[in-house]
């Protein structure tokens, strides 16, 4: 968590290559005392998965001269990760920022379909099915639906449902705490914290930044990638992740 703050003042600071640098130290950190002393149910996977998808936030913003060493190291990390969802991020913001919009489009398409075939699944995903099901039908029953249970109550208010509902599925990294701790879907998460009200705004500022980043080929693929990392994972809840969206919102370019 230090070195992660350590990684947004920097970021702040327009040096991203510190930034890049000092989380892509605090995830290899994490990844090796993990796998050695098995302190995450989710070990080696969870902090390469999450490195993989930090790494390809941070493409659109790389300098030309780390660009191919980095792009290399992040489509080894998302393959050993096995994340689907992090090669789908990943190829977004590769393609994007290499060929034209209708081209990177149709090669998108391809490459998820790749991706799909040839990328292992190490767990069993029905665990994200169950927690996103478990979470729309405790909103609907139980929480406002205007304003939603509060920033940062997932946890907190659907332990007990998740638990039931988790029964047989504990061999699943998240799940053998019993819950899920992010919904590892941001849209998902923000519409039960913060109602209809709240993801409406976030939406339209999504919306809106895609918008503005039309003519502005590095932004578009941050944008992108980041909308489709959010459909099954949390990256607006991850330190680790989260200051290069706040980097990118500061509107910096990196030549």
């Amino acid at each position: 968590m230090v070195l992660s703050i350590v990684g947004l003042l920097c970021a702040l600071k327009h040096d991203l290559s510190k930034a890049i640098s000092t989380v892509t130290l605090v995830n290899c950190i994490l990844v090796i005392f993990q796998y050695i002393l098995g302190k995450n149910p989710g070990g080696f996977w969870l902090s390469t998965c999450v490195n993989s998808l930090t790494i390809a936030l941070a493409l659109p913003f790389l300098s030309k001269k780390y660009r191919p060493l980095v792009i290399l190291a992040s489509f080894v990390a998302v393959l050993i990760s096995g994340s689907v969802v992090g090669f789908a991020a990943w190829s977004i913001a590769f393609l994007f920022m290499t060929f034209r919009f209708w081209f990177a489009c149709v090669l998108t398409v391809a490459a998820g379909g790749f991706g799909y075939l040839v990328i292992p699944e190490p767990t069993n995903e029905n665990g994200r099915l169950i927690v996103w099901r478990s979470g729309l039908e405790f909103f609907n029953n139980h929480i406002n639906h205007w304003f939603g249970a509060g920033y940062g109550m997932w946890p907190v208010v659907t332990q007990v449902v998740q638990n039931k509902d988790m029964r047989g599925l504990r061999e699943i990294g998240a799940a053998k705490f019993g819950y899920f701790q992010f919904v590892h879907n941001d849209y998902l998460q923000i519409l039960f914290e913060c109602g209809y009200i709240g993801l409406g705004l976030f939406l339209a500022a999504l919306g809106y930044q895609i918008y503005k980043s039309k003519n502005d080929r590095r932004m578009l693929a941050f944008w992108l990638s980041l909308s489709v990392a959010m459909l099954a994972m949390s990256p607006m809840y991850l330190p680790g992740m989260l200051f290069f969206i706040v980097y990118a919102m500061r509107g910096q370019n990196v030549q």
